[in-house]
């Protein structure tokens, strides 16, 4: 019986040190943890950033196809950009960073988001946060030209696709039997 007592005692004493040495820094990162870290780096206005930076390229590439595949009715490029701005205008950023949280929370552990935090609250990365829009709007602006190379690729496919599908329509048409 006194065996039993002490194997007893030892495995409730093996099971405390056990569980006070999880680290509560392994843990998963919570939501507010998140929250508090893509507010430090202001997340809201660096996508509102991206989004006017993509209503630039926007306007680029629809200056660039109409004067390229032109010509169009009179204020065409205008009504095409009013488009495209009435297209992002609503840009969901609030619904955007709750759609990321949980990724982040997937990737990033408590003691991971509490070092970013403990660096973003700091003078280096304070310093860092006060750059990110400028160089968010540089970089946009440096990869434009790779953006209207994709798109104009990407408008002469659809087009090439739609000139096929019509040149096969109308072949299929005139094999089909003329009725009197």
């Amino acid at each position: 019986m006194k065996r039993s007592a002490l194997f007893l005692i030892a495995c409730l004493l093996l099971s405390f040190v056990s569980f006070a040495q999880q680290n509560p820094a392994d843990a998963p990162a919570s939501k507010e943890d998140i929250e508090k870290y893509l507010d430090l780096v202001h997340m809201r206005e660096l996508l509102k950033l991206r989004v006017d930076g993509s209503r630039t390229q926007l306007h680029q590439v629809i200056h660039d196809f109409v004067q390229k595949q032109g010509p169009f009715p009179e204020g065409f490029e205008g009504r095409m950009a009013k488009m495209a701005d009435d297209m992002l205008k609503d840009y969901p950023v609030d619904e955007m960073i709750d759609s990321v949280i949980p990724v982040y929370q997937k990737h990033l552990t408590k003691g991971e988001v509490t070092a970013l935090i403990a660096f973003y609250s700091g003078p280096t990365g304070q310093a860092i946060v006060a750059k990110l829009p400028t160089i968010t709007t540089e970089s946009a602006q440096a990869s434009t030209a790779v953006v209207q190379k994709i798109l104009a690729r990407a408008i002469q496919s659809v087009q090439e696709a739609i000139a096929e599908e019509l040149k096969e329509d109308q072949a299929k048409r005139q094999k089909q039997p003329q009725e009197n």
